[in-house]
C-alpha cells in the first residue's frame, strides 16, 4: 500500500505524492535539495533490463530530501524545509518506505494501456460494412 501522507507532530497529517516527475526532481536538484547525480543514477538504473538498486545513492540526507519534495509537491505555499521537519512525525521506516515508492515510480515501467485495451475488447468478424445480398 502507497504512503500517501506523514503525521504531524501537531495533529493532522501532511499529504505527500510518490509519483514525482523528472521535472520536480530537476527543479529540487535546481534548488539544493538533491545531489547532482541523484537523476543520472536513477536513468542510469533503469536503463537495464534489471534495475541495480545497489548503484543507487542511500543517504539520511537523501531520504529526508525526498520526504520534503513529496510533501511539497502538491502544496501551493509549502513550509520550509526545517518546519517541515520539526512539524514532521517521520521515522526511517517512513524515510526508507518514501525512497523505494519514488525509485519505484521513476523506473518501473509504465503500462501498456492501448496494447492491453486492444486485447480486451472484442473485435467484429467482418469488417464493418454490410455485405450486400444477391438475390
Amino acid at each position: 500500500m502507497a504512503l500517501t501522507s506523514i503525521k504531524r507532530n501537531d495533529g493532522g497529517e501532511f499529504k505527500i505524492n510518490t509519483h514525482l516527475t523528472l521535472g520536480a526532481l530537476r527543479n529540487a536538484q535546481i534548488k539544493g535539495l538533491l545531489n547532482k547525480d541523484f537523476i543520472s543514477s536513477v536513468i542510469k538504473a533503469g536503463m537495464g533490463n534489471e534495475v541495480e538498486f545497489d548503484a543507487l545513492p542511500m543517504d539520511d540526507i537523501l531520504l529526508i530530501d525526498l520526504a520534503y519534495i513529496c510533501y511539497s509537491l502538491g502544496e501551493k505555499e509549502p513550509l520550509s524545509i526545517d518546519d517541515f521537519l520539526n512539524l514532521a512525525d517521520i521515522n526511517f521506516q517512513d524515510l526508507t518506505e518514501i525512497y523505494t515508492e519514488v525509485l519505484t515510480n521513476l523506473i518501473a515501467k509504465p503500462g501498456k494501456m492501448p496494447e492491453d485495451f486492444k486485447k480486451a475488447t472484442p473485435r467484429p468478424n467482418g469488417n464493418g460494412k454490410k455485405k450486400k445480398r444477391r438475390s
